[in-house]
C-alpha cells in the first residue's frame, strides 16, 4: 500500500497546498486577527443562509462552459450532475476532480463569490463532518486524536514558521490529515531527494493532536465515507479549525523538518463565531460581515459587491433581502455617501413593513445608520432621533466584549446618544446616560473603555473633553482612576500639539483631583502611593518644553520636597532627584555656579544616607570594604578621568530621568561620583576643581577594587597583601564602564611595604592611562557599618525642611570634609 500512495504522491494535488504561505493571497491557513476574521465568519453566514438560486446546478452549468471540450473532465461533471447526493459529499471532496480543486482554490484564494456558489456543497460537508464527530465521541476514545500531515515546504516558509511557534492559525478550506505516521511521512517527499534537490523543496511533518470536545468546527475519520476508502486513514478538519503551532524541530534521522500543533478552542479566538453570541440575531451576524470586510485589508467596494451579488441570488424578497440593504446602507455611510446611505435604509424599512418582520436587531441598525449619517452632517437633533428610536428596540444585547470586537459601537445607541450631549456641551445629560449605560453591563472592565469612547468621540477638542472631566470631578473619589487616565490622556496630546498652557492646566487639574480623591501629600493615611511628585515633576518637564529654567527648577524642587515627606529614606527612587535640580541650576548663568554645587552636595548627602539605611536593613551586617584614600601622583585625577571614564557609559549626564540605584553600594558610589565629576567640571576655572576630581577617581578606583575581591572572605591588610600579588581587571567591568576596554588593568602589591597606620599601597598598571604606573594607599574597613566619616553628619529632616520653605542655610549642606 505504502509503495502504491510513493507512486502518485507527485500527481496528488491534495497534499501539495502549502500551509503556511503567509505572505500569498493563495493560503491554506492565516493569523487570527481583525482581517481575517470577516472571511471566517462570511463562511458560518454561508451555512446558515439560504438563497434562493439553484446553487448546485448553476455551478454546474458554469463548469460545463469552462471545461468545455476537455472530454475526460466533461464526464466527471455529468457524473456528478446525475449521482451526486449530500451523503456523497466527502466521496466527491476526496476525489481528485474538478470539484476538489475549484473547492480548494475558492477556499484559499477566498473568493467568496465563487464561494457563493458552493454553498450547498460546503452545508453537506459541514453536516456529514458533524455526524462522524458525533460518532467519534459516542463510540470511541474521547481522548485527544493525534493526526499527521506531510507535504513540501519552500526553505522561506520553514524559516517563517519556526520564527512564529506559539502563533494561532485558522484553517481556510477542508484540512487533510491521517492517522498514520508512515503515510504522512510520504506525502512530506521526504523519500524522493530527487525532488527535493531540484525544487529546493524542504519535507515537512505536522504533528496534530485533536481533542474531539472542541466541537466548533467538527473533524473525524472520513474513511468510510472518503474515494480512497480506509486507504489513507483519513481524518478531515473542517474549514475555520483552529491550531496553535507549539513547538518545531528538525530530526536528522528522518530528514524531515516536524512542526507540533494543538487544535484549540473558542478561548483561544478574539472574535467569536456566531454561536458563541446567541442572543444577536443572524440577522446582525448577516449585516456585521460588511463591517468586518470594511475594515480589513481588502478594497472598501469588496463589501458592497459581496451583497449585491448576495441580492441577486435571492430571487424573492426574504429578510436577508432587508438586511442586505441595511448592510448596504451602513457602508454607503462609512464610505460618505449620505444620500445613497438613506435610500438604502428606506428601501431596507420598506422591506420590513412588507415582510411584516419581528426583528427588532434589523430596526437597531437602520435607525443607527440614520443616526450616524446625521451625526456625521452634524444635524444633531435629528441624530438624537434616529439614536432615541434605536434605543428604544432595547440595544442591551449588545452590550458584551465580544460583540464590540466585532461590531465596534456603531449599534449601541445610547453612547452615541452620550457623545453628542458632550459635544454639545450637556454634561449633565451625558453623564446620566453614561451611568445607565454601566448599569447594564456585567463586564465591569467595559466601564473605561466606554467612558474613552464617549470622551473621545468625534474627535471633540481638547477643551471639550476637559471640560466634561472637570464636570466629573464632582462626583470624586468614586471614579478617581477613570478621570486621571482620561486627563494623562489628554495631557499627553496636548503636549503633542505643543499646547504647553494648556497641558499644565490639565496637570494642575490632576493635583486637584488627589488632594479631593484623598492622596494628597497631606494625608497621611494615603499618601505613601500619591502621584502628587510625579506630576510636580511633569510640570517642570513641560516648562522645560518652553524654555524657562526657572519655573523648570521651581516645580523640580516641589516635586523633591513632596517625594521626601512620601519616602524620607530612598531618595535615589524619587522622580526628580537633587542632582536633576543641579544640572538645570547649571544652565543658568555663571552666578549660579555656587548654588548649583550646593545641589550636588544635597544630592551627595542624600545618597550617603540612602546607602546607609539600605546597609542597616541588610541581612548580612558585616562589611569588609577595601577604600582607596590616596594616589601619589597630584596630575593623575583628572588624567584619569578624560583618557578613561565613559560619559555615555556610565550615564553622567542623565537629565530627566532620576538614576535608578539598587542596593548594590557600588552603584552608590558611582553616582556620588558622577556629582563629584560634575561639580569639578563646573569649578574648573576656580582652583577647587581638584578636590572634585579627587574624589570622583577614589570612588571609581575603589569601586574597582570591590568588584575584584568582591566574592572572598578578606578580613585583614595581610590577607588583602596575599591577594593582590597579581590581580587583573575582567574585560566585562571594562566593558561596562570604561574607555577603551580592550586594554587590560592589572594591580599588583608594592613589594617590600610593612603594615603602619592600617594602610596598604597598591600598584595600579594601565598602559591607557599617564601615568601608566601609579602607587595607590588603600585601607580595610571592618565594621558592622560603615565607619562614622562615611556617614553624613548634618541634621536631614532639618536641612530639607528649611529647603522646603525656599530657604538656603549653609548650616545644612553637607562640607567637603564630612564627605
Amino acid at each position: 500500500m505504502l509503495n502504491a500512495l510513493s507512486e502518485k504522491v507527485i500527481h496528488l494535488n491534495k497534499y501539495a497546498n502549502f500551509v503556511f504561505e503567509c505572505s500569498a493571497a493563495d493560503s491554506t491557513t492565516s493569523f487570527i486577527g481583525g482581517n481575517e476574521v470577516w472571511y471566517q465568519r462570511s463562511i458560518d453566514i454561508s451555512l446558515e443562509v439560504l438563497v434562493d438560486i439553484d446553487s448546485r446546478q448553476l455551478l454546474i452549468d458554469k463548469c460545463k462552459i469552462y471545461y468545455e471540450g476537455n472530454s475526460m473532465t466533461e464526464k466527471v461533471i455529468e457524473e456528478f450532475e446525475k449521482t451526486y447526493s449530500s451523503e456523497k459529499a466527502v466521496w466527491w471532496y476526496t476525489r481528485d476532480s474538478f470539484l476538489y480543486r475549484i473547492i480548494n482554490g475558492a477556499l484559499r484564494q477566498k473568493q467568496v463569490a465563487i464561494i457563493q456558489y458552493l454553498q450547498f456543497f460546503l452545508r453537506d460537508m459541514y453536516n456529514q463532518l458533524l455526524s462522524v464527530h458525533n460518532d467519534y465521541l459516542e463510540y470511541f476514545d474521547d481522548s485527544p486524536l493525534r493526526v499527521y500531515r506531510g507535504q513540501l515546504m519552500t526553505r522561506e516558509e520553514v524559516v517563517c514558521l519556526e520564527k512564529f511557534a506559539g502563533f494561532t492559525y485558522s484553517i481556510n478550506c477542508f484540512f487533510s490529515t491521517t492517522k498514520n505516521r508512515s503515510t504522512a511521512l510520504i506525502y512530506s517527499g521526504h523519500t524522493h531527494s530527487t525532488v527535493s534537490t531540484v525544487t529546493n523543496y524542504i519535507s515537512v511533518l505536522f504533528e496534530i493532536e485533536a481533542d474531539p470536545h472542541f466541537k466548533r468546527k467538527p473533524f473525524g475519520p472520513v474513511g468510510h465515507l472518503s474515494y480512497f476508502g480506509w486507504q489513507e486513514d483519513e481524518v478531515l478538519f473542517m474549514i475555520g479549525a483552529l491550531f496553535l503551532l507549539t513547538s518545531s524541530k528538525y530530526d536528522e534521522k528522518e530528514n524531515v523538518h516536524i512542526f507540533r500543533m494543538k487544535l484549540v478552542g473558542d478561548q483561544n479566538l478574539p472574535y467569536p463565531d456566531h454561536q458563541s453570541l446567541s442572543t444577536i440575531s443572524m440577522e446582525s451576524h448577516f449585516i456585521n460581515v460588511g463591517y468586518l470586510i470594511q475594515n480589513s485589508y481588502l478594497h472598501k467596494n469588496y463589501s458592497d459587491k459581496y451583497y449585491q451579488q448576495l441580492l441577486n441570488n435571492f430571487h424573492t424578497v426574504n429578510k436577508y433581502s432587508c438586511a442586505s440593504h441595511v448592510a448596504l446602507g451602513w457602508i454607503a455611510c462609512e464610505n460618505g455617501d449620505y444620500d445613497l446611505a438613506m435610500n438604502y435604509q428606506k428601501i431596507a424599512l420598506q422591506y420590513y413593513e412588507q415582510l411584516q418582520l419581528s426583528s427588532t436587531d434589523l430596526l437597531v441598525n437602520m435607525y443607527n445608520c440614520l443616526g450616524e449619517v446625521y451625526r456625521k452632517q452634524d444635524k444633531y437633533e435629528q441624530a438624537l432621533s434616529f439614536y432615541s428610536k434605536a434605543e428604544e428596540q432595547n440595544c442591551c444585547n449588545y452590550l458584551t466584549r465580544y460583540w464590540i470586537n466585532l461590531d465596534g459601537f456603531r449599534n449601541i445607541s445610547l453612547i452615541h446618544i452620550a457623545s453628542i450631549y458632550k459635544l454639545q456641551q450637556k454634561f449633565d445629560f451625558a453623564w446620566r446616560i453614561y451611568q445607565q449605560i454601566v448599569d447594564q453591563l456585567i463586564d465591569i472592565d467595559l466601564h473605561k473603555i466606554i467612558f474613552e469612547y464617549i470622551l473621545k468621540a468625534y474627535y471633540a477638542s481638547l477643551e471639550n473633553r476637559k471640560s466634561f472631566i472637570d464636570y466629573i470631578m464632582m462626583y470624586l473619589p468614586t471614579h478617581y482612576e477613570l478621570l486621571v487616565h482620561s486627563y494623562v490622556h489628554i495631557v499627553e496630546l496636548a503636549i503633542w500639539d505643543k499646547n504647553y498652557d494648556f497641558a499644565i492646566d490639565c496637570l494642575k487639574s490632576l493635583l486637584e483631583i488627589e488632594l479631593k480623591s484623598g492622596k494628597g501629600i497631606d494625608d497621611q493615611e494615603q499618601h505613601h502611593y500619591s502621584n502628587t511628585p510625579l506630576l510636580y515633576k511633569r510640570i517642570g518637564c513641560i516648562y522645560r518644553e518652553k524654555g524657562d529654567v526657572d519655573l523648570t527648577i521651581e516645580w523640580f524642587e516641589k516635586a523633591l520636597g513632596t517625594s521626601y515627606k512620601l519616602n524620607p529614606f530612598l531618595s535615589n527612587k524619587y522622580p526628580v532627584t537633587a542632582r536633576d535640580i543641579a544640572l538645570f541650576v547649571c544652565r543658568k548663568d555663571g552666578d549660579n555656579i555656587l548654588l548649583a554645587v550646593e545641589w550636588y552636595e544635597k544630592c551627595v548627602e542624600m545618597l550617603i544616607k540612602d546607602q546607609y539605611n539600605l546597609s542597616s536593613c541588610s541581612t548580612n551586617l558585616e562589611k569588609n570594604k577595601i577604600v582607596v584614600i590616596n594616589i601619589e601622583n597630584e596630575v593623575y585625577y583628572k588624567r584619569f578621568l578624560q583618557e578613561r571614564i565613559s560619559d555615555l557609559k556610565l550615564g553622567w549626564n542623565r537629565v530627566d530621568p532620576a538614576f535608578a540605584i539598587g542596593k548594590d553600594e557600588c552603584q552608590f558610589s558611582s553616582a556620588i561620583a558622577r556629582c563629584y565629576l560634575d561639580m569639578g567640571n563646573l569649578c574648573d576655572k576656580s582652583g577647587i576643581n581638584h578636590e572634585y576630581y579627587k574624589k570622583a577617581v577614589l570612588l571609581i578606583l575603589t569601586n574597582e577594587l570591590q568588584y575584584m575581591y568582591n566574592s572572598s572572605t578578606i578580613k585583614t591588610l595581610s590577607e588583602v597583601r596575599r591577594y593582590f600579588q597579581r590581580r587583573q581587571l575582567d574585560k566585562y567591568y571594562a566593558y561596562k564602564y570604561y574607555l577603551h576596554d580592550d586594554i587590560q588593568i592589572s594591580w599588583h602589591v608594592l613589594p617590600q611595604q610593612s603594615l603602619n597606620n592600617d594602610c596598604l599601597q597598591l600598584v595600579r598598571t594601565d598602559p591607557c592611562s599617564n601615568p601608566s604606573n601609579v602607587t595607590i594607599s588603600v585601607e580595610l574597613i571592618h565594621d558592622l557599618f560603615c565607619d562614622n566619616k562615611y556617614r553624613p553628619e548634618t541634621n536631614y529632616n532639618n536641612f530639607f525642611a528649611s529647603k522646603l520653605d525656599g530657604i538656603v542655610s549653609k548650616q545644612y549642606l553637607v562640607s567637603q570634609e564630612n564627605i
